[in-house]
């Protein structure tokens, strides 16, 4: 009986770390820019993937001030089964966002509907995402 017991426990456990495993089988980076490059109003983020998932999207947070504001980019294309990339807003145009700081993320398959311009109070829920890189918004 305890021989029964111990297989089910051990079964039932590697269930568990299974399934968790599997919900978080992806990887996602951001491969351009690279983390401190003064990048113009619009640049292309260019990145690549491993795992299964529905779609990607790239988020921007400007620094300053202590804004917690966070812009849904649009959404990503895929040049191939792992690469993407998408031109995304760093700001508005206009000089006076020059020398200012922005963070930048990609989320795979967030638990949010999410939608080009949406403004998110904070990082959302994804099944997984990038690295913050930081870059700094350059003139023309």
């Amino acid at each position: 009986m305890k021989q029964i017991l111990l297989f089910l426990f051990v079964g039932l456990l590697f269930i568990t770390v299974k399934c968790q495993t599997s919900q978080t089988d992806c990887k996602i980076k951001i491969t351009e820019p690279k983390d401190m490059d003064s990048v113009k109003w619009q640049p292309i983020v260019r990145g690549n993937i491993t795992g299964n998932f529905k779609e990607v999207w790239v988020i921007v947070h400007p620094m300053a001030n202590g804004l917690q504001n966070r812009w849904v980019q649009p959404k990503v294309s895929f040049k191939n089964d792992t690469t993407w990339q998408v031109q995304i807003y760093i700001a508005e145009q206009g000089s006076q966002y020059i020398g200012e700081h922005f963070e930048i993320k990609a989320f795979v398959d967030p638990q949010v509907t999410l939608s080009d311009g949406k403004v998110l109070n904070e990082w959302p829920k994804a099944k997984c995402s990038s690295d913050i890189i930081e870059v700094i918004r350059k003139g023309k």
